[in-house]
């Protein structure tokens, strides 16, 4: 009964499952061709319309078209759970060796018969699981993989910030309240120094921090500073730490789909023009001037030993992480 169960609900989990991967994947090729329309727009409204994407992904489950499945996927005689149950249940029904008599003079040999036949009823009843069964139990051990993993990335983060220290110099602190005011931030968020050759990042949703790589601080000048933390601020303002957490379930839950991690890309690349494009705005530099702040910090920095697996690189060189509620440039 229990395997009947779990075919029967294993074959409507799969039913939807290639309804959302075909409905996603058309909707995802729309809003890229949109994208595509848009590409000497703001990168701001093409990350809103990726976003879109994967708001739709988490939310199809529940809003789907209905549309039949091909006949290769439809109810034969391995996908049914029912007929495979009345099979086996057929197959099996005259197998069960009788009790022995009280008299046979053999106990020992029937215990042993029926112990026997009791093993391949169980073997039977695993034959019987159909592959839909198996694929949704892959999917869920895969979600609980990756859930297991996020863990360890936060608890490699924390184990980071641990190590860090407040900074205390005035004209950077200083330079950290213009930028804040600049975005219209309410409040700066804390700065802290890391002793190790990395990017600037924020991290934290409900009590940000800005990460500075202590090394970077006598590499760039004053108006190279005030570029890089309106850039690192923009995503405050933006709350892309928090907004960053669509895609991300949605890159989870459907691991096995290209889409999924298509769009994440896409939200990571266009949420970093946008930042850029922002602080470009805001600093009164050119596009050539802040290349090559960006330039100055790539070369000298690469991400953290700390946060080298927890962390995803976008095609302009810029480090992120919003798995772990952080984002760097």
């Amino acid at each position: 009964m229990t395997v009947e169960i779990l075919n029967s609900w294993s074959l409507s989990v799969t039913a939807l499952g290639v309804a959302i991967l075909w409905q996603s994947a058309l909707v995802a090729a729309l809003v890229g061709g949109t994208c595509f329309l848009l590409r000497r727009s703001s990168p701001a409204l093409r990350y809103w319309c990726w976003q879109i994407v994967a708001l739709k992904l988490l939310v199809m489950p529940w809003w789907i078209l209905a549309v039949p499945l091909p006949s290769f996927f439809g109810h034969n005689r391995l996908a049914d759970p029912t007929a495979a149950a009345l099979d086996g249940h057929d197959n099996h029904k005259g197998s069960r060796p009788i009790a022995v008599a009280k008299n046979s003079g053999a106990p020992a040999a029937g215990i042993v018969q029926v112990m026997d036949s009791e093993r391949t009823h169980g073997l039977d009843h695993l034959g019987q699981v159909s592959w839909q069964s198996w694929f949704v139990v892959a999917w869920l051990g895969g979600i609980i993989w990756q859930a297991a993993w996020l863990l360890v990335q936060r608890i490699r983060l924390r184990r980071f910030l641990s190590h860090t220290v407040a900074a205390t110099e005035p004209q950077l602190l200083a330079q950290v309240d213009e930028a804040a005011a600049l975005l219209g931030l309410r409040k700066p968020p804390a700065v802290v120094f890391a002793d190790v050759e990395g990017s600037p990042f924020v991290c934290g949703l409900f009590r940000p921090r800005l990460v500075l790589p202590r090394g970077l601080l006598s590499a760039l000048d004053a108006n190279q500073w005030r570029q890089v933390l309106l850039h690192e601020l923009a995503h405050l303002k933006r709350r892309d730490l928090l907004w960053g957490w669509i895609p991300e379930i949605a890159r989870m839950i459907y691991f096995f789909h290209p889409v999924a991690h298509w769009v994440c890309f896409r939200i990571r690349l266009e949420r970093e023009l946008a930042c850029d494009q922002l602080a470009m705005t805001l600093s009164g530099q050119s596009a050539a001037d802040y290349a090559l702040v960006l330039v100055e910090v790539v070369s000298r920095a690469s991400m953290p030993t700390a946060l080298n697996r927890t962390s995803t690189s976008v095609p302009n060189s810029h480090p992120t992480s919003v798995a772990n509620g952080s984002s760097a440039a």
